[in-house]
């Protein structure tokens, strides 16, 4: 273990100034705080981990996997900078394409791997193909549609879903069970490839009820017409009005949030935002 970390951290050292430094100047005139830098970070954060459960679980993880899902990860939502919609995965491939000169060291192997997986980081076919061997579950394109997945689990899922949903203008009332169909979907193919790592799986498998039981809250919610303070409808509406309208980002929303609720529910749901966020940015440079 103490070797995959070490090969993780050369590979980071000698990649991660670039990709966030290309990444702040794709996004440089976007407002898009759900799927910006720090989602790309994120993604690489649950990736990494998932190499080290592999590692422990008896796989091999050699250099070239590591770098190539590293760059993988960094690249794969660029894309909704050119296309919001969910077909933007072509859009992130090509923007890796143009970028691909500053990564002179990577073979055309791994360029070709690198533009697939982004561009096909939310395929349906990878939800569904089942894993044939065990070697399925170190393959370039599951490793960084899996890692994508996660980030939309927990607290900062709720937060993303809710604003990239409202940016395609998806009506309220339709949100729940769309949300519900995404979710199911993501969960499914992280545990259709990755439910052997028991430990690891029981963790998301948390991360996702989270999730789930919001969006559940949510539907029951907008069916009563509960606008209450102390509600779900109450968080969507100050995300939305945060997010989209004022473009705000999610650190100043959470302290404008804290500071205005007095209800317990919303204010709870911001304070855990708060914490799952801090604890991303622990991640060194």
């Amino acid at each position: 273990m103490d070797d995959l970390l070490k090969r993780i951290n050369k590979v980071e050292q000698q990649n991660i100034s670039k990709l966030i430094s290309i990444l702040n100047a794709i996004y440089a005139n976007v407002h898009l705080p759900s799927h910006d830098v720090n989602h790309h970070i994120r993604v690489w954060l649950h990736c990494k981990s998932m190499l080290a459960e592999l590692q422990q679980a008896g796989l091999t993880i050699n250099d070239a996997l590591i770098e190539n899902a590293l760059i993988a990860c960094f690249f794969h939502d660029t894309g909704l900078t050119v296309n919001i919609g969910e077909e933007h995965g072509l859009q992130g491939a090509l923007l890796f394409k143009e970028n691909a000169h500053y990564f002179p060291t990577i073979s055309k192997t791994s360029a070709e791997q690198i533009f697939n997986a982004i561009k096909e980081h939310d395929s349906k076919a990878i939800r569904t193909t089942p894993i044939s061997s065990p070697l399925d579950m170190i393959k370039l394109n599951r490793l960084v549609s899996t890692a994508d997945d996660l980030d939309a689990l927990g607290t900062i899922g709720i937060y993303r879903y809710i604003e990239i949903y409202a940016l395609r203008q998806t009506p309220l009332q339709e949100l729940p069970k769309k949300v519900a169909l995404n979710l199911r979907n993501r969960f499914a193919n992280f545990t259709n490839t990755y439910s052997s790592l028991h430990r690891f799986a029981d963790q998301q498998k948390e991360r996702y009820q989270t999730t789930f039981d919001f969006f559940t809250k949510l539907d029951s919610d907008i069916a009563s017409n509960t606008e209450a303070a102390d509600s779900t409808i109450s968080v969507y509406n100050f995300i939305v009005e945060s997010l989209i309208m004022k473009k705000m980002n999610i650190e100043s929303t959470i302290k404008e949030a804290t500071n205005l609720f007095t209800a317990s529910y919303p204010l709870c749901f911001f304070k855990k935002l708060s914490s799952e966020l801090n604890v991303n940015s622990t991640f060194i440079l």
